[in-house]
């Protein structure tokens, strides 16, 4: 696979599980339907190119810290995050 698309954002802590292990269970449906409004752009991406939807964050070790300005939702602690759109070679 290689790149098609990558981005470097501030996704919320709250997010990372749902959108690295599609594991939604602690959050609440209006943070989680918000979560699908903003990924919904990079799916679409994604589903143009025929390929797939990978978020990474940069450095695990890296502490999280306090946003403004988050990708989505209210200013929270966030981690610096990869959104890559990989496609088949």
């Amino acid at each position: 696979m290689k790149t098609h698309t990558m981005m470097t954002v501030q996704i919320p802590s709250y997010a990372l599980s749902y959108l690295i292990n599609d594991d939604g269970s602690g959050l609440a449906p209006r943070d989680k339907g918000e979560i699908d409004r903003y990924m919904s752009g990079w799916y679409a991406l994604a589903d143009n190119v025929g390929g797939d939807v990978v978020v990474s964050v940069i450095s695990p070790e890296t502490d999280e810290f306090f946003s403004w300005y988050p990708e989505f939702g209210q200013p929270c602690v966030c981690a610096d995050c990869n959104i890559l759109v990989l496609v088949p070679e």
